[in-house]
Parts: structure tokens; C-alpha cells; sequence
């Protein structure tokens, strides 16, 4: 499991609003075309999703990326009418997790742009994908999802598909 850091970014003051146009423009650099931002701060609610153009396997294809930042608390001093003085709260820092985005999407466009990775894989978890239901979601909630139910289509027949439980194949190897 991946240790847990102090997150980056916590004093930055570089506002949200200026580091979403920050990253318009590098998207835009980068070619990215059909960017949409959906901010809903009164429920803890940021999503970008953007269109990029790859091709896979000879073939040209323009596939969705949705991508929601983390959201990161700290703590702040806010007036309490009700009480008539400060109070410290726990309130969302917007600035930080916009410059997490913005870092790591410039981290993923550069390895794309200069021939170190694939936009299919770099972005790959952030796809976006309908699934038989109908549903609209991501390949990694997909795959996520599928995982924690222990099974996995990868082109196989349903009943051959599942999960490969590590721990039981040790056990077997014994």
C-alpha cells in the first residue's frame, strides 16, 4: 500500500479560479479540445472532463477524459453569527487541489506530448465509458468495480472471468 503524505500545495496562493484558467490553457496547448468544468462547491463537487484524440492500433479516435480532484480540508477561522465570534472549521482548500491538478496534468501531457507514454495510457483510468446498463462512468470505477466483485471481463466468457486472488495461487504453488 502506498504511504500517505503530507499533500502538496497547502499554502500555494494561487487562487482556483486562476489556476482553472492555468489549466484551459495548457489543455489548449496540448490540442485537448471540448474542455467542461463542472464546480458545484456547496456539495464538495469538482469534475473536468475534456476530449483528446489518439490513435490506437493505426486508428485515429477522440476518447473522454473526466478527472475529479481530490478535495483537501484545512482548517480556517470563520465568523459564527450565531455565536458572535471565530470559529475554526474544516473547510475545503479549492487552491490546493486545483494546483494538484494542474501539476498532474502537466506531468501527463508533457510525458505524452514528447513520446514517453500513450494518451491510452496515461489517461486510461479517466476514460469515460458507457456500460451495458447504460450507465456513464470511468474504466477505473469500471474496473474498480469489477475487481471488489471478484470478477473481470477482458474478453472472456463471464463464468471464465474473474479476479486472480494472489494469496490463493501461493497456497496452490505450495
Amino acid at each position: 500500500m502506498i504511504i500517505s503524505r503530507k499533500p502538496p500545495y497547502s499554502s500555494t496562493e494561487s487562487d482556483p479560479e486562476k489556476t482553472q484558467m492555468q489549466i484551459n490553457k495548457l489543455l489548449r496547448d496540448y490540442g485537448v479540445e471540448g474542455v467542461q468544468w463542472t464546480t458545484r462547491y456547496d456539495t464538495n463537487e469538482v469534475r473536468l472532463a475534456f476530449i483528446v484524440e489518439t490513435e490506437i492500433n493505426g486508428v485515429k479516435k477522440k476518447v473522454g477524459i473526466e478527472v475529479t480532484p481530490p478535495v483537501f480540508l484545512a482548517i480556517r477561522r470563520t465568523w459564527d453569527p450565531k455565536q458572535g465570534k471565530y470559529m475554526k472549521v474544516n473547510a475545503p482548500n479549492w487552491a490546493q487541489s486545483f494546483r494538484l491538478l494542474y501539476w498532474w496534468l502537466k506531468a501527463k501531457l508533457e510525458a505524452v506530448s514528447y513520446g514517453l507514454s500513450t494518451v491510452e495510457k496515461e489517461f486510461l483510468a479517466q476514460v469515460m465509458v458507457q456500460l451495458p446498463s447504460g450507465q456513464k462512468t470511468t474504466v477505473g470505477e469500471a474496473l474498480t468495480n469489477s475487481i471488489a466483485k471478484g470478477t473481470l471481463m477482458l474478453g472472456a466468457e463471464p463464468e471464465k472471468s474473474k479476479v486472480i486472488d494472489i494469496e490463493e495461487e501461493k497456497k496452490e504453488e505450495e
